[in-house]
């Protein structure tokens, strides 16, 4: 009779043992994946919020492109009225500076075309890395989700199992020690 108690405590002592282990593990995993998923929240968040502020930069640099090329061409337009005003008293000078303002004029507007080339190409960039981030982000989030949740279905699987296992035997046991007294 002793034997058999001495059997049941061991049993519920390995079951106990199991039952919180399963339980520290699954926390411990669980609380790891949260962690994760806030981090790569945090990031993608991160991530967009200096989107934003390219965007922003972006937009304040094209206006002041077009501010300083608008009083360039109002420049270049009073200087050539000027000059054709007083294009009555001498006609080679103002020929001579008709042709510099339009020379100045022409590289004025190379070098608009060139700043709304570049700025577009930036963003085109800022838009590529900041969708390949979040997609990297995102598929970071599911690959974390599945890991925790393989983690937890073979943590569940393998105590169940170890659990099933210890009660199988133990009852076995108790069984050949019970036949044993008896005999």
């Amino acid at each position: 009779m002793g034997v058999i108690v001495v059997v049941v405590v061991v049993v519920v002592v390995v079951v106990v043992v199991v039952v919180v282990v399963v339980v520290v593990v699954v926390v411990v995993v669980v609380a790891a994946a949260e962690v994760v998923v806030i981090v790569v929240v945090a990031a993608v968040e991160v991530v967009i919020l200096l989107e934003e502020a390219a965007v922003v930069v972006v937009i304040i640099v094209a206006l002041v492109v077009v501010a300083v090329a608008r009083t360039n061409s109002l420049n270049g337009s009073s200087s050539n009225s000027s000059s054709s005003s007083s294009s009555s008293s001498s006609s080679s000078s103002s020929s001579s500076s008709s042709s510099s303002s339009s020379s100045s004029s022409s590289s004025t507007n190379s070098l608009n075309v060139v700043v709304v080339v570049v700025l577009t190409v930036f963003m085109v960039v800022v838009v590529v890395v900041v969708v390949v981030v979040i997609a990297a982000a995102s598929a970071a989030v599911v690959v974390v989700v599945v890991v925790v949740v393989v983690v937890v279905v073979v943590v569940v699987v393998v105590v169940v199992v170890v659990v099933v296992v210890v009660v199988v035997v133990v009852i076995i046991i108790t069984v050949i020690v019970i036949q044993l007294k008896t005999f």
